[in-house]
């Protein structure tokens, strides 16, 4: 049985007539006759008398009703529910980012989020956003805010925030490696410099196809993790480093250090989110996502 045939026979119990029923349903008469009978030989009982001229309920067809209407009353309910849930969902959704996103990029998008779905639950777990592709592929969190790799996982869609350019930066407090870094701009020998940069991850790439294009390579000072931290080595003094602008903006150590535009130009970064592909239609992210999609963050 199913509740298409459960309906059927509901219908049928009101109406006693196989023709009215069959217009009620859109449906031909024959094919509720035979739903009927399939329904009789399931359950193994004769739920109605009928003739040439009446239909009655039996014994068996009055205890089936109330099953029937039951189930009936229970899945309306359910359907209920589940709308109530898409139109409303609620629940915590986990979203991984890093620091600088948690502010730079949250401070955008929490706000539409709560406004339209105050149900909804954010639990922001930070790291490194280099670790974030791996960590939505293997569903430590639901959903992730990151830079657009050059090749994008088959399972993981992209929404685009923000753009933010690639920006090399020193400490202001180290005249003699600035006073370098403006020579070095000149004539784009950038190989002899002590650069600090991320272990893994799309800007540390991008460095180093950056440097391969020159027929050069880094001279390493220090690896880190994540893009903060960068900065703040460079502020102490330790070396230079390449970082999105989005992280100098926002960063406490930003008065410290000098901007300087890498030449040639290294392609800006998109940051935006990331989930797999088929959680796209589960409620709460759904309606993240589509918060995200209503959002500009201008840089």
């Amino acid at each position: 049985m199913d509740i298409k045939t459960l309906k059927l026979f509901l219908s049928l119990t009101k109406t006693l007539h196989f023709a009215n029923t069959a217009d009620e349903v859109n449906m031909s008469t024959s094919a509720v006759s035979r739903s009927v009978r399939r329904l009789e030989e399931e359950i193994g009982q004769a739920l109605f008398y009928r003739d040439n001229r009446k239909v009655e309920l039996t014994r068996a067809g009055m205890l089936y009703q109330q099953f029937a209407e039951e189930v009936v009353l229970k899945w309306r309910a359910m359907e209920q529910a589940f709308n109530h849930e898409a139109l409303a969902p609620s629940g915590v959704l986990n979203l991984f980012c890093s620091v600088t996103a948690s502010y730079a990029i949250l401070s955008s998008l929490l706000p539409q989020v709560r406004q339209r779905y105050p149900g909804i639950e954010v639990h922001v777990h930070t790291g490194d956003q280099a670790d974030a592709i791996a960590r939505i592929q293997a569903s430590k969190e639901q959903i992730g805010i990151t830079v657009r790799p050059k090749k994008l996982p088959d399972n993981l869609v992209f929404l685009p925030l923000t753009t933010t350019p690639l920006k090399i930066i020193a400490p202001m407090s180290d005249k003699s490696l600035l006073e370098e870094l403006r020579q070095v701009s000149a004539d784009s020998d950038w190989s002899s410099l002590p650069f600090i940069v991320s272990e893994t991850g799309e800007a540390r790439a991008r460095l180093d196809d950056w440097f391969a294009g020159q027929g050069r390579k880094a001279n390493i000072y220090a690896q880190v993790s994540g893009h903060e931290a960068i900065v703040s080595l460079v502020s102490l003094g330790f070396g230079i480093g390449l970082v999105p602008d989005l992280v100098i903006q926002s960063s406490p150590m930003k008065d410290v250090v000098r901007v300087f535009t890498p030449e040639p130009e290294i392609e800006d970064f998109d940051v935006g989110l990331i989930v797999q592909k088929h959680r796209l239609i589960e409620p709460i992210i759904k309606s993240f996502w589509q918060c995200g999609e209503l959002i500009t963050i201008d840089q």
